[in-house]
């Protein structure tokens, strides 16, 4: 009694949140455009290829790989 159970996929589903949190913790206009983009799940075009980038720049920026 009293043990925690934590299904295997516990870790990776939370390491999927923690990224997802960074993400939208960026208050640069390159997260609002991807996050449209993936939840209206629009094809890819250069407006969500640069906002990726962009975003990828600011977390090398902030040290976050």
């Amino acid at each position: 009694m009293g043990e925690d159970c934590h299904p295997p996929q516990t870790a990776a589903i939370l390491g999927r949140l923690n990224r997802v949190l960074a993400v939208l913790l960026l208050d640069i206009p390159a997260v609002r455009t991807l996050a449209t983009a993936l939840v209206l799940n629009t094809p890819q075009d250069t407006h969500v290829q640069t906002a990726y980038e962009q975003i990828h720049a600011a977390w090398a920026t902030a040290g976050i790989h």
